[in-house]
């Protein structure tokens, strides 16, 4: 007959506390992920391996975390996700360009509707400004959003751990920006790729409900991705570069 594992009352088991303990302290440090060990993997594959993981495996990339109460690591990365949304903006904004452009060659001369003019040079550069201002946005997101996150799901963790720990998983949730940069369906495709990442973090990392993980990602994202949308809607709305001439007159005979 089998012999029972449980141990009788009052008696202490070292290693069965020290495993509670360990399940119980989110803090507790994990393996390491790539990001972390970038010193000997070197930074290009770590920051991939770490991105891959973030898209494939995020309960085991967020539970590997070495450092959970420090934010460097964290932010690094997070920094290079917002690189990989300045080439996005690049690529999509050439692609619009072109768009422009070819507008531009269809309307010229028209005298049915507002022939559009486009600074090539002009565009460029509000291009580039805004390209440069992806990683700012990148960062922005995993400070203000995990703020708010930890607002929303605070009443709602079991096991207490620190803003900072939402922080990291903000940051580390972020590896899906690798997917940006393809064409049209990158940045969506990107945006609700994070959002399952950061569902998966909340449940298995941070320990609470599935639906309080769901809401408090859902609301955490949409507003980054609401006031981004803005912005960059006022910018085309109002984009110097691209200006329109009215129709010209038919000519009387």
């Amino acid at each position: 007959m089998a012999k029972s594992s449980t141990p009788p009352p009052g008696v202490a088991i070292a290693s069965l506390d020290a495993r509670k303990t360990q399940v119980l302290n989110l803090m507790a440090p994990g393996p390491g992920t790539p990001w972390e060990d970038r010193g000997s993997i070197g930074v290009f594959g770590a920051f991939f391996k770490t991105a891959f993981k973030s898209l494939f495996k995020p309960a085991q990339l967020l539970d590997s975390i070495r450092r959970p109460e420090t934010t460097g690591d964290s932010f690094s990365f997070a920094l290079g996700c917002g690189l990989m949304w300045t080439l996005s903006a690049a690529v999509h904004g050439y692609l619009y360009f072109r768009h422009l452009v070819r507008e531009e060659n269809r309307t010229r001369g028209s005298t049915s509707e507002d022939q559009l003019i486009v600074n090539g040079q002009l565009y460029v550069i509000i291009g580039a400004i805004l390209a440069i201002l992806m990683p700012v946005i990148v960062l922005l997101f995993q400070k203000i959003g995990s703020r708010l996150y930890f607002a929303l799901v605070n009443t709602e963790m079991t096991n207490k751990a620190p803003p900072v720990l939402v922080y990291n998983i903000f940051g580390y949730c972020m590896g899906p920006s690798i997917l940006a940069p393809i064409p049209y369906v990158g940045p969506p495709l990107a945006v609700l790729w994070i959002l399952i990442a950061l569902i998966a973090g909340g449940v298995t990392r941070m320990r609470i409900s599935v639906r309080g993980a769901v809401i408090g990602s859902i609301i955490s994202v949409a507003a980054m991705v609401a006031a981004t949308t803005a912005i960059l809607f006022v910018v085309i709305q109002i984009n110097p570069a691209v200006t329109k001439e009215p129709p010209l007159q038919r000519s009387r005979r």
